[in-house]
């Protein structure tokens, strides 16, 4: 197709109603899909069925005929209060009652470093907090969690003689640590390992009870923040402090599940007996950790399979990790989960229970596999449509952000296609699936990619309506690649169409030279945000000389000016994406 669509009846008409034959005919309607998907139904057609075969048979028998009504009105009953539940959650989604909670997020401390090994003392032998922490995969401790390690294992520990049938306290192995050198305070809050015991003196402790307890509330309180923060990172209140918190803490997450990994190693002639077999109750939190990460890598857009930061370069992601750990624990799902984000799938997920778990599972590696096959030729755009449709069927009702997702890049592709009508649709459905604040990170990306649509079929205003709606979305949640896209698609936009300057900039300063100079100002901004958007460099030249003709006679610049102020935001009326 053109760059844009026939009015109906033209010479692409044709075309136009071919192509439509090849989407969605009934997008999926959060009603339908409850209720014909309900066990309900599947009841309602199991019991008319078995009822019709019934009174067919035996239509002269008087306990036939009570059991059919019987069986009519339980049916009945069972279907009105499934639809009565599903409508009541229904409409809890769509007010928003059943949106994310509140949270309460302590401030982030500082970056943390390097993390040493700590150094051997003999002198430690037999201090068997000091063996523990020696075992576990990190070396430096928030005191708050530290203690908590240190009351659980000494809680677990099985005493060696009477004399130690009273169990320590955390503060007092803690404090015990710090006298014998074991543990040195680091910031206000902090402390790490910097000695331990000689690993050959106790080489048992990982078989004992006080280093699996340990292990376990260790991860417990690491997936647990984690999880917290990934939450945090689509709440505009706190996207800002959830992002601090994780770059602070991204190389402690990766180094935990390396070595995490390390530990899922089988030993030289022993290929099922690592350590973490000994604990496979911790690798739900391992995948907890690995899940904030994932999220947190599409926010900053790095790939699934992203190595993240704080190793050498050679050392494996966290997709890769979990890769490692799944395998050496049999987690299926998890392992699948896993290797999904570390490679392209090439084959099908195999079904686990529930069913749900596959369908998940099969709509994520589709997903994948279209964003492999998207890029300009028409064949594999095509492709990739087919697998994201696929994929959108296949996710879970709950799961909006990946239905958001995989809508946003149907209509990418569409774009590219040239089939505007299609990705227009898209984007009407993903909007009404990610308002009321149930993923607010989707519904600047779909006010974004409507204003692209818009300018390509020739609608600058609105187009201009969305990127500004967009951007001030995407600075609330503190989006910094978000935030470049739309300076970009601003100011590239003022400078080719400076008419457009009275809706971006106050009406004193909408001058010409003014429009070139904040719109340039914009365009640096944007690759400043994100190394990947070049406009500004690629038409520096050709700004420069638009800039120099308009300020004349004033002398000539030479280099472009840098960023002065943010366009102005939205005018107040509705900007959805119809």
């Amino acid at each position: 197709m053109s760059e844009t669509e026939s009015a109906p009846g033209g010479p692409e008409s044709t075309e136009l109603a071919r192509e439509s034959r090849s989407l969605m005919a009934t997008p999926k309607s959060a009603v339908w899909q409850w209720l014909l998907g309900a066990p309900a139904l599947v009841g309602i057609g199991i019991a008319t069925l078995i009822a019709n075969v019934m009174t067919d048979a035996f239509k002269a028998n008087p306990a036939v005929r009570w059991t059919e009504s019987a069986v009519g009105w339980v049916v009945l009953a069972y279907f009105l209060t499934e639809s009565a539940r599903r409508g009541y959650r229904l409409v809890q989604d769509r007010t928003g009652l059943a949106g994310p909670r509140p949270v309460e997020l302590p401030e982030p401390g500082a970056p943390w470093g390097p993390e040493p090994e700590p150094e051997t003392n003999p002198e430690l032998t037999g201090n068997w907090a000091a063996a523990v922490l020696r075992e576990l995969p990190i070396r430096t401790y928030e005191t708050g969690v530290l203690l908590e390690v240190l009351g659980a294992s000494a809680a677990a520990r099985l005493p060696a003689t009477t004399a130690e049938a009273e169990t320590p306290s955390a503060p007092r192995l803690l404090a015990s640590l710090t006298t014998a050198g074991a543990v040195e305070p680091m910031l206000p809050g902090r402390c790490r390992l910097v000695e331990a015991p000689p690993a050959g003196e106790d080489p048992a402790i990982t078989e004992k009870p006080e280093w699996r307890a340990a292990l376990a509330v260790l991860l417990r309180r690491h997936a647990e923040e984690a999880t917290l923060w990934a939450r945090a990172l689509d709440l505009p209140a706190h996207a800002a402090v959830a992002r601090r918190w994780f770059e602070n803490e991204e190389p402690r997450l990766c180094l935990l599940l390396r070595n995490c990994a390390r530990r899922a190693e089988p030993e030289a002639g022993q290929a099922n007996n690592t350590l973490l077999n000994r604990v496979r109750a911790v690798v739900p939190d391992l995948a907890a950790i690995a899940d904030a990460l994932d999220i947190w890598f599409a926010r900053s857009g790095r790939a699934e399979d992203s190595p993240g930061t704080g190793g050498a370069p050679h050392d494996p992601g966290p997709a890769a990790a979990m890769v490692t750990i799944t395998s050496a624990t049999r987690y299926g799902p998890l392992h699948a989960l896993a290797d999904i984000r570390a490679t392209v799938p090439e084959r099908r997920p195999a079904r686990y229970s529930p069913w749900t778990v596959s369908r998940g599972l099969r709509a994520r590696a589709l997903h994948r596999q279209a964003l492999g096959a998207m890029d300009t030729t028409d064949a594999n755009l095509s492709k990739a449509v087919n697998l994201l449709e696929q994929a959108w069927w296949l996710l879970p009702r709950e799961d909006v952000a990946g239905e958001v997702c995989a809508l946003v890049n149907m209509a990418i592709a569409h774009l590219v296609q040239g089939r505007h009508t299609a990705a227009r649709d898209r984007l009407e459905l993903a909007e009404s699936m990610a308002a009321g604040g149930r993923d607010p990170g989707g519904l600047a990306h779909v006010r974004e990619i409507a204003g692209v649509l818009d300018w390509s079929v020739g609608d600058p205003r609105h187009a201009l309506v969305r990127w500004q709606t967009a951007l001030s979305e995407w600075r609330a949640l503190a989006d910094d690649l978000g935030t470049g896209r739309c300076l970009q698609h601003l100011g590239s936009a003022a400078a080719i169409e400076p008419t457009l300057a009275a809706f971006l900039l106050d009406s004193d300063g909408a001058t010409p030279a003014e429009v070139v100079r904040q719109a340039s100002g914009w365009l640096l901004r944007a690759h400043e945000l994100d190394s990947t958007l070049n406009y500004a460099e690629a038409h520096q030249d050709d700004l420069l000389a638009q800039l120099n003709e308009l300020i004349e006679p004033a002398p000539p610049l030479d280099s472009l000016p840098g960023f002065d102020q943010w366009p102005l935001p939205p005018p107040d009326q509705a900007t959805g994406s119809g």
